[in-house]
């Protein structure tokens, strides 16, 4: 008589083990979000939080570089700073990187037109260092990533709008025959 092989981990038959394994992860990637008063300052937190001081008492900023590439990111930071100083910075920082989040699944449902495989997106951008870390950290990086991923989203949003109409200016190709196009308006 021949053996019966277990059920694959991700058989409708164990959802259990998977919905236990996705927890956890989860789980543990908001806790290493929410970790911030983890050391002193990075460097270039303290460099952002500085100028923003700054710039919230009205002092013009002499040695503006490259390095800091607007105002945006400073004044976004500082905010954070004012209520809290590095931890507030931060929470700001991990409240942008929770929100990036959600934008990035809507982009990717918008885009995949899938729930389920849009959510594997977000639990492996949830569980991914680079997000991770950017997330910690009272940098630009986050705050770039967070409207990033807002712009993808009002983006994909927008081409599910005008498919829905008929028009085709995303994905000109996938429409037989085009309704409209940059050609037309």
């Amino acid at each position: 008589m021949p053996e019966l092989a277990a059920p694959p981990i991700l058989s409708p038959r164990r959802p259990t083990i998977v919905a236990l394994v996705l927890g956890a992860l989860t789980a543990v990637a908001l806790w290493q979000r929410l970790h911030l008063n983890f050391n002193g300052p990075y460097l270039d937190e303290s460099d952002y939080l500085y100028v923003g001081r700054l710039l919230d008492a009205g002092v013009p900023w002499k040695t503006y570089t490259y390095v800091f590439s607007s105002h945006i990111p400073i004044h976004i930071l500082s905010f954070g700073d004012t209520l809290g100083g590095l931890t507030g910075a931060r929470m700001v920082a991990a409240a942008l990187g929770l929100g990036s989040l959600l934008f990035f699944y809507g982009a990717a449902r918008a885009l995949l037109g899938s729930r389920r495989i849009a959510g594997w997106a977000v639990l492996i951008l949830l569980v991914a260092s680079p997000h991770l870390f950017i997330s910690k950290f009272a940098t630009y990086d986050i705050v770039a990533f967070f409207f990033f991923s807002l712009s993808l989203w009002l983006m994909m949003e927008g081409c599910a709008a005008a498919a829905m109409a008929g028009c085709c200016v995303c994905w000109p190709r996938r429409c037989s025959p085009p309704r409209c196009s940059p050609s037309t308006w």
